[in-house]
């Protein structure tokens, strides 16, 4: 969802505003508490905002269809934030759409006879996504069935009806990219009058239907799935293929069965989901045209929920050297964590910097920013648990970089002595 405000040109007690660092946006399902321990930081555009400047910000990894609410403070390169804005929500929405958007029907059609239908795809995001449509027999996808969009994009994705029996049929065109998905209803019958030759032994088999999902166990080391689909027309047997949403953790296999168990690790960010794809094969090696698809939703290990994010940390200038600043970034104790990952940079992202540490404190060396004026940047803190789980939101506080001073020449070396006098009085000529 996108997030839009105006800017603010004065300070608190009347003054110009001329160090403006950065905004943050403090998020919930709920009026959310503001000022807090966890924002989204975004770096103004400009130090000094003038009359009428509007900002806008995208907030992602929101759960599409759901209500949130959203306040904005704004912070200058001291670390001093204003009071929080009014409250506003809006509903997130997810990255791409499909039309059309009732269900679709093939009418009717004799048996082994076909009939195409196409859905559009359209990306409505601001960065590039990629993905997969899926159906079950007697539907199968034509041609569309992956797709990878950039923004504003679109892509036209068949579907065609083939039935090998009398009767009516519904089901629904599955798209997935990443932890998005849409369905479409599509419908038809068939009949068992015309001339449709029955499919050639050459034909590739039917797709088979989308695979349901079904959690069975969890342990320390992963989860256990349970995947079944209907059987395919002319498959022999089934190849799979498992992964994460980021392609992670690839695994494939072949059965004959129409079912299997997969044992899924869990993801490194403890709430990344995954697909299971399913293509038919047949008694000569031919494979289904399309695949059939459906999510592997995100466990957290052991079933148990992620930690809790620390506290907004505290930040202490410690030392200045001519090649940076040393703070002394500390946070209160978080239960069930046994370790904090950090990342700190200036406002513009560089000389960004991270790490992990076990400790609740960490010194932090901070260049001096490019420009050699003051600048501000931010340090955030993710608490991790012992199986690796990180917390869902993190907690970040500003840090001040003052500007570069320049160290005033040396002296120069005194003169060499005078030659002591001769004592004697007296020289050889």
């Amino acid at each position: 969802m996108t997030v839009t405000w105006n800017a603010p040109t004065t300070n608190a007690d009347g003054t110009p505003l001329t160090d403006l660092a950065e905004y943050r946006i403090y998020l919930g399902t709920a009026v959310p508490t503001c000022p807090g321990g966890s924002f989204h930081p975004v770096s103004s555009p400009t130090t000094t905002p003038g009359s009428g400047q509007t900002v806008s910000a995208r907030v992602t990894a929101l759960n599409a269809g759901t209500t949130y609410f959203a306040r904005i403070t704004a912070a200058d390169f001291d670390g001093n934030e204003s009071a929080c804005s009014s409250s506003a929500s809006g509903v997130a929405q997810p990255d791409f759409d499909v039309t059309p958007t009732t269900t679709t029907s093939f009418g009717s059609v004799a048996v082994n006879g076909t009939v195409d239908r196409t859905f559009t795809v359209q990306s409505t995001s601001r960065a590039s996504i990629s993905g997969t449509a899926s159906v079950g027999a007697p539907f199968s996808i034509v041609s569309g069935g992956s797709f990878s969009l950039q923004p504003g994009d679109s892509q036209t994705v068949t579907v065609r009806f083939r039935p090998t029996a009398v009767g009516s049929f519904a089901g629904n065109v599955n798209f997935v990219a990443g932890s998005d998905s849409v369905s479409r209803g599509v419908s038809g019958s068939a009949t068992a009058g015309g001339t449709s030759p029955p499919p050639s032994p050459t034909d590739p088999p039917a797709a088979s239907g989308s695979p349901s999902v079904t959690q069975l166990v969890a342990d320390a080391g992963g989860v256990t799935f349970a995947i079944a689909w209907a059987p395919a027309g002319g498959a022999a047997s089934y190849g799979y293929v498992a992964a994460f949403n980021d392609g992670s953790a690839l695994q494939q296999g072949t059965v004959t069965a129409t079912s299997l168990q997969l044992r899924m690790p869990y993801h490194v960010s403890a709430a990344l989901g995954g697909f299971v794809c399913i293509r038919s094969i047949g008694a000569t090696g031919l494979q289904s045209t399309d695949q059939s698809c459906n999510a592997v939703p995100p466990a957290n290990p052991g079933s148990s929920p992620p930690p809790l994010a620390p506290g907004a940390p505290s930040v202490t200038r410690t030392a200045t050297a001519a090649s940076g600043v040393t703070f002394t970034i500390a946070w209160g104790a978080v239960s069930g964590a046994t370790s904090f990952r950090w990342v700190a940079a200036f406002n513009d992202g560089s000389a960004t910097q991270q790490g992990t540490v076990t400790s609740r404190s960490f010194q932090l060396r901070m260049p001096y920013h490019a420009s050699g004026a003051a600048f501000g940047a931010a340090v955030c803190i993710r608490s991790v648990n012992a199986t690796g789980q990180q917390s869902t939101d993190q907690a970040c506080s500003p840090v001040s970089v003052p500007a570069r001073s320049v160290a005033p020449p040396p002296p120069p070396p005194p003169p060499p002595p005078e030659p002591p006098p001769n004592d004697y009085g007296w020289g050889i000529g």
